[in-house]
């Protein structure tokens, strides 16, 4: 694997270049042209409300090309999964510290070549993040398609509660069954979750350092 051609960028919502829009426009293409997501967006770009000045965004290339994101904001700041979805915590309260993150909008282009690779380096990505911030786990509300994807990774998981289909719809399609929950990092052990640690560490990124500088990270 040549992981010397992909190139990760982390940058906060008060980024002044291009990088923020190319993230609203993939996101854009992924959750509602691709998914059906029924949520807010224009000709372009998808933005909500949780694109505050707390958010920190990865933005994944492959040779230049831009084709996956994510997004995380701190557990001690106001994030999607508990503000929306508070009922999907039924067995473990969201977590509201620190240590704690939450990543949403997590997904590459369905046009990209190679989308399991590109899925597999944007999971790589996500681990080198929660390196950087030392996470102590990531928290997230997904749909039980992508959970089993998560298993096929390798990577552990905790629920906080039961699926449910019933709180998120697609146009013209079936409800989504979602599920929240997190990925516990002292928990990845597994040879898979250990390959996608060791491609995190090689990966080349960006801007790592006047992100993640102590005055970003204050309360």
């Amino acid at each position: 694997m040549n992981v010397s051609a992909y190139r990760g960028c982390l940058f906060s919502a008060n980024s002044i270049d291009d990088r923020l829009s190319h993230v609203f426009r993939i996101r854009k293409k992924i959750f509602v042209d691709h998914y059906s997501w029924d949520i807010p967006h224009d000709d372009e770009t998808e933005i909500d409300q949780f694109d505050h000045a707390n958010a920190i965004y990865g933005l994944l290339c492959h040779k230049n090309q831009p084709f996956g994101v994510f997004r995380a904001i701190r557990c001690d700041r106001r994030y999607l999964a508990k503000s929306l979805f508070p009922e999907l915590a039924t067995k473990h309260k969201f977590p509201s510290d620190p240590r704690h993150w939450e990543i949403s909008r997590f997904g590459v282009l369905p046009s990209a070549a190679y989308k399991r690779l590109n899925s597999q380096m944007l999971y790589a990505f996500m681990f080198r993040f929660a390196l950087e911030v030392n996470a102590r786990s990531l928290v997230a509300m997904t749909d039980r398609n992508h959970e089993r994807l998560l298993s096929l990774f390798g990577i552990s998981t905790i629920r906080y509660g039961p699926s449910r289909n019933d709180l998120c719809t697609c146009k013209d399609k079936l409800p989504l069954e979602v599920v929240a929950g997190e990925i516990p990092m002292d928990s990845q052990t597994s040879p898979k979750a250990n390959q996608l640690l060791n491609l995190a560490t090689m990966m080349e990124i960006e801007d790592v350092a006047s992100i993640f500088r102590p005055t970003s990270l204050s309360a």
